[in-house]
């Protein structure tokens, strides 16, 4: 899913949001230069808004690692986060745990012999992510709120282009 906003209704909600929001900052302020920075400040900010948004479209699921040969999430999903906790369920980043595990374990983290010494001392690695089955929710969901806006602005750069001038 690492390509989840470049295919699908994205990208066309995209660019019809975009082409709308121009079209209505044209009519508002009947000048170029300024209605193209507005759009492009509103789209810049939209775009990462919305890149952070999906997880809280749905819950993502949760996998904890105890061991070395647990599976990883499956390939195709929507990674969400990574973190490890220890046996009090306190929170910590890779950085952390190494710190933590420098004299029990060693300070190579990129061999199996580090991780089984990680988790014989209480560590979990949490992994969170949403399942492809949650693509077209997610595409659903993106494109309403790119499209509700955008059919509202519409409305107002046709009112404000028809409305006769004085």
């Amino acid at each position: 899913m690492k390509w989840f906003r470049v295919v699908g209704i994205l990208p066309a909600a995209w660019w019809l949001s975009a082409f709308v929001l121009g079209m209505a900052t044209g009519a508002l302020f009947r000048r170029s230069l300024p209605a193209m920075a507005v759009t492009l400040a509103v789209c810049a900010l939209a775009f990462f808004g919305l890149l952070r948004a999906p997880s809280s479209y749905a819950k993502p699921e949760r996998v904890v690692q105890t061991k070395v040969m647990d599976e990883p999430p499956p390939e195709d999903s929507l990674y969400v986060s990574s973190y490890w906790i220890d046996r009090s369920g306190v929170r910590f980043t890779s950085q952390e745990r190494a710190l933590a595990l420098a004299s029990p374990c060693g300070t190579d983290e990129t061999t199996k012999k580090y991780d089984k010494c990680s988790f014989s001392h209480g560590y979990r690695q949490i992994t969170e992510f949403h399942p492809a089955n949650r693509f077209w929710q997610f595409q659903w969901t993106e494109a309403g709120i790119l499209l509700i806006p955008a059919l509202a602005l519409g409305g107002v750069a046709v009112r404000r282009t028809l409305r006769p001038r004085i």
